[in-house]
């Protein structure tokens, strides 16, 4: 909660809304409330090496590319390069680097609808892990956050100068 709260408050700071708008309204924590609480799950995933004749069938591609539906995807950093994303600049596919102690955070659909456009979802998938590390097994742990399940995904919600500025709107 603590993490997901203060990358909540950079984007509360980023929309130009009070902090811990977004907390509060769409994410709360509330005791025995699980109905008005944000929610979420949990995911440990282990990938084992693979030989040539799978990664030849599969161009190396473990898990194709998608985005995640929920608001915000947690992920612990390892070592072994196996996570991409997808450039929105050049359309090309990048390694996300290992920053020791440190967890990634990709952007899900939720934030996409919810300031229509602005906040992007990240393009990512799994793929085989560059030569010198193709033969280690990689293991993670994720976690996807979602609001609570009664908010309307409208960034009129929001009131944020910011995107009524730039005049973000997803649909007419």
């Amino acid at each position: 909660t603590e993490v997901q709260r203060k990358v909540l408050t950079l984007m509360d700071i980023t929309l130009e809304i009070p902090e811990g708008t977004l907390y509060n309204n769409f994410f709360p924590a509330i005791e025995n409330d699980t109905l008005n609480s944000g929610t979420g799950f949990g995911r440990f995933l282990l990938y084992h090496p693979v030989d040539q004749e799978y990664n030849k069938k599969t161009s190396s591609t473990w898990m194709r590319g998608h985005t995640d539906a929920g608001a915000l995807t947690f992920i612990l950093s390892q070592s072994i390069l196996s996570l991409q994303i997808r450039s929105y600049a050049d359309n090309q596919w990048k390694y996300v680097s290992h920053v020791p102690n440190s967890i990634i955070v990709n952007i899900g659909d939720t934030f996409k609808f919810l300031t229509d456009g602005y906040f992007k979802s990240s393009i990512h998938r799994v793929h085989t892990a560059p030569e010198d590390q193709k033969n280690y097994t990689r293991n993670t742990v994720i976690y996807f956050a979602s609001p609570k399940l009664d908010i309307y995904m409208d960034s009129g919600s929001l009131g944020s100068p910011k995107l009524k500025r730039l005049g973000y709107k997803l649909d007419d």
